[in-house]
């Protein structure tokens, strides 16, 4: 049912926005993103799994080899010089690889942005759990950045869900992220306990820190105060944050309440904002 609904938020916006409905490109096979091994000659304990379950979400687990694939976007679609880098979620033990991950760039793709699914690492061993993920993310910013011209490329930004939120907010505090802006969905992990004010050290905003597009349900088990935390220190540093909270959702929605309302609009206000940071020439950090 996801699928369907999926298509129908699809063509819906490809309504909105053209005459024609885009025709899909293939995305491109994966990449490895260390082509001379794992940095630190880093291996998983256990060979990668993938499990199809009856929800239809598609889980990996014990990824040895990450990769970035890359979607074009569609033919017939207003091409935007934007690409994202998507990290889904899975609480750092699996990727929900589909459901935060290729629908979400087929989604991109049809609306004409450039999408690249990040396969990462998934230690998940306490406090350094998300080492192995942020060197993957980072080099993946700078593979997409290095493509730039070839693709026309005006903005790079991460977006992630859950665990991934957690690790996309932790990239682009990096100093050498290379990316323009972030955008999450019900991220998890951001703060030391639920009703704290601040953040845990890994995400805490740093000089390079960058606009924000955020999502989450109030009555998600992850409290939406992690969002509401990190857009009121952007918000602080008189960076652009644009926070979207909604009554009910719960965890995990994805794309899957596409066409029911309230928090099934969350990916065009999102396409819209994207949309918004090109016009501002968001390269410049505006």
């Amino acid at each position: 049912m996801r699928r369907f609904a999926f298509l129908s938020l699809l063509a819906l916006t490809a309504s909105c926005s053209q005459a024609t409905v885009a025709e899909p490109v293939p995305p491109e096979a994966p990449a490895l993103l260390w082509s001379d091994g794992n940095p630190g000659s880093w291996q998983a304990d256990q060979p990668e799994e993938q499990v199809l379950g009856g929800d239809g979400v598609l889980r990996i687990a014990h990824v040895n080899q990450p990769t970035l694939q890359y979607f074009a976007p569609a033919r017939g679609a207003k091409a935007q010089p934007v690409a994202v880098i998507i990290c889904p979620g899975g609480g750092y033990r699996i990727l929900a690889i589909n459901k935060e991950g290729s629908e979400v760039a087929e989604l991109l793709a049809a609306n004409g942005f450039h999408a690249f699914v990040l396969k990462y690492r998934l230690p998940n061993s306490g406090e350094q759990r998300f080492r192995s993920g942020l060197e993957d993310a980072l080099r993946a910013s700078h593979i997409v950045r290095a493509r730039a011209d070839e693709l026309g490329l005006e903005s790079v930004g991460i977006l992630g869900f859950s665990a991934g939120g957690h690790l996309a907010a932790t990239t682009v505090a990096q100093a050498d992220h290379r990316l323009d802006f972030v955008s999450l969905v019900y991220p998890a992990y951001f703060l030391p306990d639920r009703d704290s004010s601040e953040l845990v050290r890994e995400v805490q905003l740093g000089d390079e820190a960058v606009p924000a597009f955020l999502v989450h349900a109030l009555n998600d088990g992850i409290p939406a105060r992690n969002s509401v935390v990190y857009a009121e220190k952007l918000s602080a540093r008189k960076i652009p944050a644009e926070l979207h909270l909604y009554a009910r959702g719960g965890h995990g929605f994805g794309l899957t309440q596409a066409g029911k309302l309230p928090v099934g609009d969350w990916p065009e206000l999102w396409m819209d904002w994207l949309r918004r940071r090109v016009a501002t020439n968001s390269c410049a950090g505006g």
